[in-house]
């Protein structure tokens, strides 16, 4: 499942609050991950991995946005910082260019050992 892309109109998500779903329990819907139920956590932790077959979730810009600016609600993301910059390139070459502009300058440490600097960087300028 898409668990950034459902249809929003569709039982079991018709009376769920939030764009993404952290876990999926049976016929249960959290808004959580097992280890934290930061927002960002919840986004993130879907996003894994982002690679060039990532480009499926690009279908709705909006809803992008939407999903990255309820993930960083509470200021910049502590944990998977680098992957929701590269799922905000997909939302079109504007947000490509902003995400550009702070991966450039995100510390190391904010970048997921299973990612690169450079893979993120290419990643999101492919996007461009």
């Amino acid at each position: 499942a898409n668990w950034v892309g459902f249809d929003r109109d569709s039982a079991p998500y018709d009376s769920y609050g939030h764009d993404v779903v952290g876990i999926v329990w049976d016929g249960k819907l959290d808004y959580a991950t097992w280890f934290s139920g930061e927002p960002a956590a919840v986004l993130g932790i879907q996003l894994i991995p982002m690679g060039p077959v990532s480009d499926y979730l690009a279908g709705d810009p909006d809803r992008i946005r939407g999903n990255v600016a309820e993930a960083l609600k509470g200021g910049p993301a502590p944990q998977f910082a680098d992957l929701i910059l590269m799922y905000q390139s997909l939302a079109g070459s504007k947000d490509a260019a902003a995400a550009l502009d702070v991966a450039r300058e995100l510390p190391a440490a904010a970048i997921d050992n299973g990612n690169s600097r450079s893979h993120m960087l290419a990643f999101i300028m492919s996007h461009r």
